[in-house]
């Protein structure tokens, strides 16, 4: 699956979610829990506020403040965060 697909998909599973833990966002995007940090670090410099919560019952969540609702991203929305998205995984070779 594609990195914007795994992000379209993680923003709309946290979004629907209080706290989903690494291993459990791993399973779901079928992806290794590091390949989940460094999604959550892209979306954190494209300006998503993804909070870490730490100890047990912990995990990722959406700050209260973000209102994102993934599946009713347009088309042209899609382009524009597969642009953002590549430019970012160009940018992390550098």
């Amino acid at each position: 699956m594609s990195r914007v697909s795994n992000a379209i998909k993680l923003l709309n599973y946290l979004s629907l979610k209080e706290v989903v833990s690494l291993q459990e966002l791993s399973d779901f995007l079928q992806i290794s829990e590091r390949s989940v940090q460094r999604l959550r670090n892209e979306l954190e410099d494209a300006g998503y506020t993804v909070e870490t919560i730490k100890g047990p019952g912990g995990g990722y969540r959406l700050a209260k403040n973000v209102s994102i609702h993934p599946q009713d991203f347009s088309s042209q929305q899609r382009k524009q965060l597969k642009h953002g998205l590549s430019i970012l995984a160009n940018q992390q070779g550098d």
